[in-house]
């Protein structure tokens, strides 16, 4: 375990105690940012259905041990190191370079997210939509009383970098941001060489005819199951998840069957159907001649109010 600190930063100051909701608040969404990111570092996806393997819960199950009082407050947490709860994950060929060191805990993961969301980086791998909605709603904790998180970051502890990483309304508005320009998920077919699958996490790599190769991760059944198809040619079923940027995320595979005769023209990949405009394409501002000012209550034509009733006469 390694204890680990989080800054809440004010400028009234923590002296003389806290709101209970303003703590329930912040500790809630701390700890979906825990789970969202440790599950996103080793599956590749911050959310699933059903119940998660033994090892991951314990990954992400940080524990407040302190809570520090004065011009700032000051959360302790006691955090379990991966490499002491996730074995079997590193006892396993890496399929992607996005498995953490071992020895990070999982708010090491939680300052990469940060790292790349508060520079708004759409081509991360580090966050998907859900992860991303989870962190823009950060700023309902963020007031005149909080205006900045500061995460203990040790994961570069002798480059002279911060040694915190910031949560703040700038980091909840990137992250609206790359969601919104996120493409919608597509249904796809995905024929390709079944290259390595991880049987912790029902993850796995698709090797495509051009080399190219996809990850992917089995949302229903076992991934263990397939381990005859290893190293076959096989086609893929089910939704395309892109980054910020329209390159595509992964596969959330419905089902993988062998199927050697697929042809090559599926074995490519899945671009997104269209890409989403963002609400900020769409605020106007809208004055006395502008907007809808400009047409309500007038007669588009040329016609007098007489020539109107005359015709309106004749219809009758």
């Amino acid at each position: 375990m390694q204890l680990r600190e989080v800054r809440l930063v004010s400028d009234q100051g923590f002296r003389d105690g806290a709101p209970p909701a303003l703590c329930a608040g912040v500790l809630q969404h701390l700890d979906q940012a825990l789970r969202g990111s440790v599950r996103m570092a080793f599956e590749g996806r911050s959310r699933a259905s059903g119940r998660p393997r033994a090892w991951l819960p314990a990954a992400w199950d940080a524990r407040l041990v302190d809570f520090q009082l004065g011009d700032d407050a000051i959360l302790v947490y006691s955090a379990p190191i991966f490499g002491d709860v996730a074995e079997e994950v590193y006892r396993q060929a890496e399929l992607w370079p996005t498995l953490p060191p071992p020895e990070w805990t999982a708010f090491d993961v939680v300052a990469n997210v940060l790292e790349d969301a508060n520079e708004v980086r759409q081509d991360s791998d580090r966050y998907d939509d859900a992860l991303l909605r989870s962190l823009g709603r950060f700023d309902k904790v963020l007031d005149n009383l909080v205006r900045q998180l500061r995460v203990d970051d040790r994961r570069r502890p002798n480059d002279g970098a911060p040694a915190f990483s910031v949560i703040d309304r700038q980091t909840a508005e990137a992250a609206r941001e790359l969601s919104n320009a996120m493409p919608s998920p597509r249904t796809v077919r995905v024929a390709g060489r079944l290259d390595m699958v991880r049987y912790s996490t029902n993850a796995f790599a698709l090797a495509l005819d051009s080399g190219e190769e996809v990850r992917g991760v089995l949302v229903d059944g076992d991934i263990a199951e397939m381990r005859e198809l290893g190293n076959r040619r096989v086609l893929v079923e089910g939704k395309a998840v892109y980054r910020a940027s329209g390159n595509l995320l992964r596969i959330d595979a419905a089902s993988i069957l062998e199927a050697p005769d697929a042809p090559g023209l599926w074995s490519k990949v899945p671009g997104p159907l269209a890409r989403p405009h963002t609400p900020r394409q769409y605020r106007k501002p809208q004055g006395p001649t502008t907007g809808v000012n400009a047409f309500f209550g007038k007669w588009p034509g040329d016609e007098s109010e007489a020539e109107l009733l005359m015709a309106l006469d004749s219809i009758g």
